[in-house]
């Protein structure tokens, strides 16, 4: 699924780490954590075997839900409550900010509000942040299991491996964003939220979609990654 592509960034940083205690609900590993850099560390912890684990859950939820995942929908909100569950179960702080939805989409889905999930490695400058993201929300059509169960069950795999409380330079942030089809309006939700100061210590944001495709693409944008409202 390539999930090694974003490890660099998730780690941030280098240095020893502890390994965490086994949590319920959170598979666990075999592969002790040396005094390696981290970013060495998490490449042999993570595994696509586990982010597998994830994208079997998130088919099984829309297998429940009418087949889809799609904001609006029940599948949605067990998506989230599912993302919520793996974090907390590894010890993250989570929270579940939520945007407006204008209703003006072309899905039809009515006006109102809904949740993005996102939670951040309490180590780390926090006053400097990396943000890895993905949106958790399906098409109406489908499950939505390569687009975009792929990036999330990646980013679910990294964010347990790294845990809470990782030897980090900078905090990291894991942000799983609402109706990215229909026009990114939960990553923009999210943004519009921000104070000023906020959006400025997000130093580096990296976007995680598709991941389990077989012709990847690798985008980047902005020079020294100024924010702008």
């Amino acid at each position: 699924m390539g999930i090694p592509v974003v490890l660099a960034v998730a780690a941030c940083g280098s240095g020893a780490v502890e390994t965490s205690p086994p949590v319920a609900g959170v598979p666990d590993s075999s592969v002790t954590i040396s005094s390696a850099p981290l970013v060495r560390q998490l490449a042999s912890a993570v595994t696509d075997s586990e982010a597998l684990e994830h994208l079997q859950a998130l088919q099984k939820i829309a297998d429940e839900n009418g087949g889809n995942r799609a904001v609006g929908t029940p599948g949605y909100d067990a998506s989230v409550d599912y993302v919520v569950g793996v974090l907390r179960g590894a010890g993250f702080e989570v929270n579940t900010p939520t945007y407006q939805k204008s209703g003006d989409d072309e899905d039809g889905f009515p006006p109102g509000t809904d949740r993005n999930v996102v939670a951040q490695t309490r180590t780390g400058d926090s006053g400097r942040v990396v943000m890895i993201g993905a949106h958790l929300d399906s098409v109406p059509e489908g499950p939505g299991i390569v687009d975009n169960g792929s990036g999330v069950a990646s980013l679910l795999e990294i964010a347990t491996r790294l845990g809470p409380d990782p030897s980090v330079q900078t905090s990291v942030r894991f942000a799983f964003f609402g109706n990215e089809e229909a026009g990114a309006l939960g990553s923009t939700g999210y943004v519009e939220g921000l104070s000023d100061g906020d959006r400025q210590k997000i130093q580096m944001y990296l976007n995680v979609d598709m991941v389990a495709s077989p012709n990847a693409g690798y985008f980047v944008q902005g020079g020294k990654g100024a924010l702008r409202s």
